[in-house]
């Protein structure tokens, strides 16, 4: 087994149907990945509906249930459960190119251990519009253009989510994300493996992750909470980064934790509307 997909999933809509048939139509030959659905925080009918959808796809599947909500937490699930030499993460409403899996996992092998990112095309949901120029979409051709190959610094937006790229299982080892924060968790955990690497390598171009952009998802929790609840996030975070680094000072990056609390405070203060 190359590659484990995790995907953690609450209360799935189509979407997620969509995101798994993506994955079925993948060009990696099927024997060398494995999909592990998280279904955290509820159960029927959407359990039963997840088994449905499953009974459509010829690929290797892993459900998994627990009554415990929480993304950080169906994550790490996935991470206990996993086979694969790597790992990567999916949003239950986000998508893939079909030869995402297999340009993803050609760059890595072709790598020291390293994280190989994948490009992102943002699609908003209300108008049903691509975003070629997405943000993330504009650094990777940058990075890309430039050789393949970033620093830590020069990637650091890529590695401020735990989707969109492959990750060698080795450079997890027990680390898992931590269950305390709903906001900033993915930079946290990404953070706590740059111990083991010291750049981010692309893809080909064809290795594409569509993220959709919607109004009341996850990815926009900040704007609906206060402002004391993310000042206090973002002390609560830059504690835990320096905890991490602390650990470990002569294996880490200084600057590059530096920015991950700045980006923290700026991301949750300055931003806030």
């Amino acid at each position: 087994m190359k590659i484990s997909v995790v995907v953690p999933t609450y209360k799935p809509q189509h979407y997620l149907e969509e995101c798994l048939q993506s994955l079925e139509r993948q060009t990696l030959d099927k024997q060398h990945y494995e999909v592990i659905i998280v279904l955290n925080g509820c159960g029927e009918p959407w359990l039963g509906q997840v088994k449905a959808w499953l009974r459509q796809f010829t690929m290797n599947t892993v459900l998994i249930h627990t009554e415990t909500p929480g993304v950080s937490h169906a994550r790490n699930m996935g991470i206990d459960c996993a086979k694969g030499e790597f790992l990567t993460f999916i949003d239950d409403d986000d998508w893939v190119s079909e030869p995402y899996l297999q340009s993803l996992l050609e760059r890595a092998s072709q790598q020291k251990p390293t994280v190989v990112t994948s490009n992102v095309i943002g699609y908003r949901d209300e108008t049903g519009e691509y975003i070629p120029d997405y943000y993330l979409a504009r650094l990777f051709n940058r990075i890309h253009n430039a050789g393949g190959e970033a620093s830590l610094l020069q990637g650091r937006s890529f590695l401020s989510s735990s989707c969109f790229k492959l990750i060698p299982r080795k450079l997890i080892g027990g680390r898992c994300f931590n269950t305390k924060y709903q906001l900033g968790e993915d930079a946290l955990f990404m953070a706590t493996l740059t111990d083991g690497f010291s750049s981010v390598a692309t893809a080909a171009p064809d290795a594409i992750y569509y993220r959709r952009l919607r109004t009341n998802s996850a990815s926009h929790a900040d704007s609906r909470q206060t402002f004391a609840h993310l000042l206090a996030n973002a002390l609560s975070l830059a504690w835990a980064y320096t905890r991490v680094y602390l650990q470990h000072p002569f294996r880490y990056n200084p600057l590059f934790f530096a920015t991950r609390i700045l980006a923290g405070f700026t991301k949750r203060l300055f931003c806030y509307n």
